[in-house]
């Protein structure tokens, strides 16, 4: 083996805790920011939901032994013949851009990429949710050129996303006094006509952990509780979220966001930080006062928040494309889309599978909203 060869290792939790630091410090200093893909998110996701199936496959730089890429992995039997490799993302996740260092060469992740490739019986590897703008998509997208591996990318979208820069302020601005930002301010007043309407956000770890219940709380209300779909239905999912909020609140990295009427909230909406990113994970609201808008009121509310934070950089609706309550606020629009990546002839039969099972996924999906009476 040459000495400069890079070598890709396959963690199994069991070993998380030797490569801990060596993976935080990938996680600070990634290209592209990911807390999904952090020791803090995915120890939590593996406990309560996972159940020991994830993998972090990562790249060391042989020299210095520090990670340069990696990413968390698990095997899906998404074609029904035989199972495909696929990053950690779903409802609890949706950015599944890798970690990549600035250092990281086209080799070291191709050599990543392979190895994922590899684990697969249907040599198949499939990044859903991945960027595709930034720094990130682009040193994949050149080290997928020189390799031999196959790719396209699936499914490509976009939602909507908060861009930081001297023109943040502006931007919002002018979201606000848009035809739509306009009708939220009058709800607004509507709202503070019936009591004290306040705004807050909680930073501590001891009030992140009563705004957390909270959120539950209030979520299993509404229409979330009904369905049985709402965390507290959830004791799996509970438990998870109060695990990765807490230790997420721990390091300075979790925000809480409500707005109150009468000290009762509303409104709350849960936010996560990676670097000088916001990432807003969940949104809940009192369906009592539905039709005055109270989640674009507290999301106006939270953009305001974010950029007075130093050194903010954008922040993830990590909403669906055509959520109304992220398009009336945010303008700018996060680019993403499954990266399908493989090898031989398994790889074009489990494409071919893999995008009729995702059509009549969305299908079904699209059909039962319109059976809840939702968008």
């Amino acid at each position: 083996m040459k000495q400069n060869t890079p070598v890709v290792v396959a963690h199994s939790a069991e070993t998380w805790d030797q490569i801990e630091p060596a993976w935080a410090q990938l996680a600070a200093t990634a290209l592209d920011p990911n807390p999904f893909f952090t020791p803090t998110f995915l120890r939590a996701y593996q406990t309560h939901l996972a159940r020991g199936r994830i993998q972090l496959l990562a790249v060391a730089h042989p020299a210095e032994q520090r990670l340069v890429a990696a990413l968390p992995l698990h095997l899906t039997r998404s074609t029904g013949l035989w199972h495909t490799a696929s990053t950690v993302v779903g409802d609890y996740g949706t950015l599944g851009t890798l970690l990549c260092s600035p250092e990281a060469t086209c080799e070291e992740i191709a050599a990543l990429i392979k190895a994922a490739v590899q684990r697969s019986p249907g040599r198949t590897l499939a990044l859903p949710y991945h960027a595709v703008q930034g720094a990130t998509f682009e040193r994949l997208q050149h080290a997928l050129e020189a390799s031999s591996l196959q790719w396209h990318i699936a499914d490509q979208s976009d939602r909507a996303y908060q861009a930081g820069g001297p023109d943040a302020e502006a931007t919002l601005s002018q979201a606000l006094n848009s035809k739509s930002g306009k009708r939220v301010q009058r709800y607004g007043r509507q709202l503070a006509r019936k009591g004290e309407l306040t705004q807050v956000s909680f930073t501590t770890p001891e009030d992140i952990n009563k705004a957390l219940a909270d959120f539950i709380a209030l979520e299993a209300a509404g229409w979330k509780g009904r369905q049985g779909t709402a965390l507290a239905n959830q004791t799996s999912a509970q438990n998870f979220t109060q695990q990765m909020f807490r230790d997420f609140a721990n390091t300075g990295n979790a925000r809480i966001d409500a707005l109150c009427l009468d000290g009762a909230p509303i409104a709350i909406k849960l936010w996560l930080r990676q670097v000088n990113r916001f990432f807003g994970w969940k949104t809940t609201f009192d369906e009592t006062h539905a039709k005055v808008s109270p989640g674009p009121q507290l999301l106006f509310y939270s953009s305001h928040v974010n950029l007075d934070t130093e050194g903010f950089e954008g922040a993830d609706s990590l909403t669906t494309p055509d959520n109304r309550m992220a398009n009336t606020v945010w303008h700018s629009r996060f680019a993403y889309g499954t990266i399908m990546i493989g090898s031989g002839s398994r790889f074009a039969v489990s494409t071919t599978l893999i995008k009729a099972k995702t059509q009549a996924q969305a299908y079904a999906k699209t059909k039962l909203k319109a059976l809840l009476g939702r968008r």
